[in-house]
């Protein structure tokens, strides 16, 4: 009790619950348009230009909020602690629709959203000296998200990339998982349970298989496209959905390969003061999502696109039998080697940033006083200085123009590095 007494100056308890709602529609989404931009035979007319929804509606979010607030040692340290749950019911998105209709998608109310978690914040001064002072700032915020409902009742997939089923989670992205390469073609080479076999040759000439160091002489069975067509040296060695394995690499083959909701983000800074000279520093951090590099997926998909493959690319391209190759055999519009989306262009997205630096100085007030100023400050800065992170595209921070669809990096121009000085004078 007495430690309470001279550390913990304040505590409070918090709750709260709400209601509100999203009206980011767009004006008259759920309206049937049409525009007159249609000529025929010297007759104007008119052309689909949207589908509507009668049933659209604004998203209602319901939140409920426990909160706790405390304050030590003169209240030189603060400390916040929040648990929020979060249900988002009539979410909206582009939902896909058929290409028969001759629109890719339509706007609706998809389902129901739950995100559960915990938000951490602490700051305070860690040093207060008579010259000296140095001041900091921490926060993190774990998410859990969850779909409760969709309003199709079952599981779909939009755009190839992203699944929405009830349990899942927004952002689970699904594609063809890769293994390997096939160096050679007799390397398509299974058992009945589907374990790969070990092709042998003497000389060039193929004579057997091993499996686990020993001759195999059981059944042989090879993976195979829909047309009956088995892979060869060169294609790549795609995973089997085991729900469905039956030899045939097709759509019911893709599975969820990860999720492009971040599980961990959160923030520090730290201001440090000595006597007129102040340094001021923030960081970022995201951890626990992927990113579908899609930038480098399409670069290096060798279609007649204009696009030239990278470097790394071209010099570990299987070109021979035999190769152990990273990338397959280019120009495989029958062999498909360039499926999309498929796990090789999956990467981790996680990252730390230093988001800003601020270097200033005061001026003493025997200079102030003589410039007829209150204050006078003279400053510099960067933003966006350094980023960690194994991620190989450009930028591993970027917004998704869908809440639904994210996690897909198109090439998107990376946030700018800044430098800058500065001078703030008061009067």
């Amino acid at each position: 009790m007495r430690f309470a007494e001279r550390v913990l100056d304040d505590a409070k308890i918090r709750a709260s619950y709400g209601v509100t709602g999203n009206q980011s529609i767009g004006n008259y989404d759920y309206l049937y348009a049409y525009t007159p931009n249609l000529v025929y035979d010297g007759i104007g007319g008119l052309v689909p230009a949207r589908l509507g929804t009668d049933d659209l509606r604004w998203e209602q979010i319901v939140q409920k909020n426990l909160g706790l607030d405390l304050s030590f040692l003169g209240s030189r340290i603060t400390a916040t602690v929040d648990l929020y749950d979060k249900v988002t019911d009539g979410i909206l998105s582009n939902f896909q629709v058929a290409k028969e209709l001759g629109f890719n998608s339509v706007r609706r109310n998809i389902g129901t959203v739950t995100n559960r978690g915990i938000e951490i914040a602490l700051s305070g001064d860690i040093i207060r000296m008579r010259n000296f002072r140095w001041n900091s700032g921490f926060n993190i915020s774990i998410n859990d998200n969850k779909i409760n409902k969709l309003s199709e009742g079952r599981p779909y997939i939009q755009n190839g990339l992203w699944l929405m089923s009830e349990g899942g989670s927004i952002g689970d992205l699904v594609g063809f998982k890769f293994i390997d390469i096939f160096p050679y073609d007799e390397s398509n080479a299974f058992t009945p349970d589907w374990k790969q076999l070990n092709p042998v040759f003497e000389n060039g000439i193929f004579q057997s298989y091993t499996l686990n160091g020993e001759t195999y002489h059981g059944e042989i069975l090879q993976k195979k496209l829909p047309n009956g067509m088995p892979f060869r040296g060169g294609d790549i060695n795609w995973e089997e959905n085991p729900e469905t394995r039956n030899g045939v690499i097709d759509y019911d083959d893709r599975m969820l390969m990860g999720n492009a909701l971040a599980t961990t983000t959160g923030g520090l800074n730290t201001n440090l003061t000595y006597k007129n000279v102040s340094l001021f520093f923030s960081f970022y951090f995201s951890f626990g999502n992927d990113i579908y590099n899609w930038a480098e997926y399409f670069r290096n998909t060798f279609k007649l696109v204009g696009a030239t493959p990278a470097p790394n690319v071209i010099h570990n391209i299987w070109r021979k039998q035999g190769d152990i190759a990273l990338y397959p055999r280019p120009y495989d519009d029958v062999y498909e080697n360039s499926r999309y989306a498929n796990s090789f262009y999956l990467e981790d997205g996680s990252f730390i940033r230093l988001k800003d630096i601020r270097l200033s100085y005061d001026l003493p007030s025997s200079i102030t006083e003589k410039l007829k100023v209150t204050g006078l400050n003279i400053y510099g800065y960067s933003q966006n200085l350094l980023t960690w992170t194994n991620y190989t595209g450009l930028d591993p921070e970027f917004t998704s123009y869908d809440p639904i669809q994210i996690g897909e990096d198109r090439g998107r121009y990376p946030r700018q590095r800044e430098f800058g000085i500065g001078l703030t004078v008061n009067f």
